[in-house]
């Protein structure tokens, strides 16, 4: 399934109040899930980013992280999710490899985050998603479209290499 295919669903296709995401007790159902993307990504446009940018994102696995991922996708913007495992310069060195012109931070890693030095914007990851401040539109992705970059630095400290998801 291409990301894209999450987002551009007809809405009138799904059951909106049938679950969409579980984290522990948790529940977000649908109508709910494309709100939280569309207030992110709202979020994310306001901040300068366009389709085609690189958004990197620091943060553990939530909810609110495949919000994130999500608003990337709907924007257009290419996804970098980084693992939060690595050193502060091994994280410092991906989002340097990647090009990104954000970096989406979660609160609950700021120690991590402060020994990050980079010198591109950094946001932080909120949870609840921000109130929406103006409508944004939803990118029309062809299935060519680069959705997310996964990149990787595992033995090395340094970006060994990349896997593009459409």
């Amino acid at each position: 399934m291409m990301m894209s295919t999450l987002i551009d669903t007809d809405p009138s296709a799904i059951a909106q109040d049938r679950p969409a995401l579980i984290d522990r007790d948790v529940v977000i159902d649908h109508r709910q899930l494309r709100h939280n993307i569309e207030a992110r990504a709202s979020e994310l446009h306001s901040l300068g980013l366009r389709a085609g940018d690189r958004c990197a994102i620091l943060a553990k696995n939530s909810i609110s992280m495949i919000e994130a991922l999500l608003a990337c996708t709907a924007l257009g913007v290419i996804a970098v999710p980084l693992n939060t495992r690595p050193s502060p310069r091994e994280i410092a060195d991906l989002v340097t490899d990647a090009d990104s012109q954000l970096l989406i931070l979660d609160p609950d890693l700021e120690q991590v985050a402060a020994a990050v030095t980079t010198t591109i914007p950094r946001h932080p990851l909120e949870t609840p998603p921000p109130r929406r401040t103006d409508p944004v539109e939803i990118s029309n992705r062809s299935g060519s479209d680069l959705a997310m970059a996964l990149v990787t630095g595992a033995a090395s400290a340094r970006s060994e290499g990349s896997c593009a998801i459409r």
